[in-house]
């Protein structure tokens, strides 16, 4: 059995209507999948004012950036992952 519904609203404008993002494809069924992809809602954008919210980390997101899977390391080739020692 599940708890109550915790009511979430917009750190920026207070609103509570939201809209669940995937991480997929471009424009088109040939192109890769976003190097951040996961199934199911990688962030959630307010309907309200556009502010963008991490699904696992909770806090806005910049324009330029997005969503790491599970708040952890972003995928091989996503251009925010921070090199390894071996990389480097």
């Amino acid at each position: 059995m599940s708890g109550p519904v915790k009511e979430v609203s917009c750190p920026e404008c207070g609103g509570c209507d939201f809209t669940g993002v995937q991480y997929g494809r471009g424009a088109g069924v040939n192109e890769p999948l976003h190097p951040c992809h996961v199934d199911g809602v990688s962030e959630w954008r307010c309907n309200g004012c556009g502010t963008r919210v991490g699904r696992w980390s909770g806090r806005v997101l910049a324009k330029d950036e997005h969503e790491s899977p599970y708040d952890g390391e972003h995928g091989k080739d996503c251009p925010l992952r921070t090199p390894t020692p071996a990389q480097a």
